[in-house]
C-alpha cells in the first residue's frame, strides 16, 4: 500500500523575480551547460529520475524524484553527475549526509569508522546541503522556495540517486497545489535562462537572435499548446534548417507540468 501523501500546501508561494541566472553570472545561454544538462546521457547503473507524479484536479501527488526533475535535473543531470567544473556532482554530498554511506565508503578505503562518528559527520553533511539549497553558492542560485517536507523528500531521493543502502525505503510522497508545482519548475528550471520580465518573441516563430523570451511574455505571446510543443518537442526553424531551435527539449517533463507553469505565472505574475 502506498503511503498517504504528506501535505505541502501550507508553504508560501511567491512570484519569480529578477534576471535569468546565466545572465546574473555573466554567461550566455548557449555558452554554458547551466539549464541544459537534464537531457544528457546518464549512467545506466544509477537510478533515473522517474515521472511518478499524478495530477488530481488542482492537486499534484509528487515524490522526491519529481522534485528533482522539476528543480535540479536541468543542471545536475539525470543521475546527479552535473557538468564539472561548472556544475558540481550531487553524489558525493548526498553520500556525505548518510551515516551508512559514510561508513561504507570508509570501509572501501580500508578504514573502520564507528557509528557515532559517522552520524556526527552525516549531520554536518546534511546541514551543508540544506544550507546550499536555502542560500545557494557561487554558481548555484538559492532554492529558498523549497520548504519543510519538500526538502526532506528531495534529500531522501538524493540518497537513492547516490546509491545509499536502504534509501528506497526512505522515499516520501507529498501533495501540492498545481501553482506550487509550477513554481518549482519555473524557479528550478525556466529561470535559469529566462528573465522574469522583459521582451517576448512577439509574433515571430522564435525570439530574435540572442534574445530569450521572458517568463512574463509567455501567456501574452504563446498559447499553452505552443509552449508544450516547444518544451517537449522543440519548434522547427525553417530558415535555419533547425528542428528545435536553441532551447533544449525537456522530454522528462509532462504536459501537466507545463500547464502548472501557466497556472503559476497567471496567479503570481513575474516581477522585475
Amino acid at each position: 500500500m502506498s503511503p498517504k501523501p504528506l501535505s505541502a500546501d501550507q508553504y508560501p508561494i511567491t512570484p519569480v523575480q529578477g534576471e535569468a541566472w546565466v545572465k546574473h553570472l555573466g554567461l550566455t545561454v548557449t555558452g554554458s551547460p547551466l539549464g541544459r544538462v537534464g537531457r544528457w546521457g546518464a549512467n545506466k547503473k544509477a537510478p533515473q529520475p522517474k515521472v511518478t507524479e499524478k495530477r488530481e484536479g488542482d492537486t499534484f501527488i509528487l515524490t522526491g524524484a519529481d522534485l528533482y526533475r522539476l528543480d535540479c535535473r536541468a543542471c545536475h543531470g539525470p543521475n546527479g553527475e552535473g557538468a564539472p567544473p561548472v556544475i558540481n556532482a550531487l553524489i558525493g554530498p548526498a553520500r556525505a549526509s548518510s551515516a551508512v554511506a559514510i561508513r561504507e565508503d570508509m570501509k572501501k578505503r580500508g578504514f573502520t569508522m564507528d557509528e557515532a562518528m559517522a552520524k556526527q559527520l552525516a549531520v554536518q553533511g546534511e546541514k551543508a546541503i540544506r544550507h546550499r539549497l536555502e542560500f545557494g553558492g557561487t554558481k548555484m542560485p538559492a532554492f529558498a522556495h523549497l520548504q519543510g517536507v519538500e526538502v526532506d523528500a528531495l534529500l531522501a531521493y538524493l540518497h537513492e540517486l547516490a546509491g545509499v543502502p536502504g534509501a528506497a525505503k526512505e522515499q516520501m510522497v507529498i501533495s501540492e497545489p498545481a501553482v506550487r508545482v509550477g513554481e518549482h519548475l519555473v524557479k528550478g528550471t525556466c529561470h535559469t535562462c529566462h528573465d522574469s520580465t522583459g521582451p517576448g518573441s512577439g509574433l515571430q516563430p522564435v525570439a530574435p537572435p540572442g534574445q530569450v523570451p521572458s517568463l512574463a511574455s509567455l501567456m501574452r505571446d504563446r498559447s499553452v499548446d505552443q509552449v508544450v510543443r516547444k518544451v517537449l518537442k522543440g519548434t522547427p526553424i525553417p530558415e535555419k534548417s533547425a528542428q528545435r531551435g536553441e532551447m533544449p527539449v525537456f522530454r522528462y517533463l509532462t504536459r501537466d507540468d507545463i500547464i502548472a507553469v501557466y497556472d503559476y505565472l497567471a496567479t503570481y505574475p513575474p516581477k522585475p
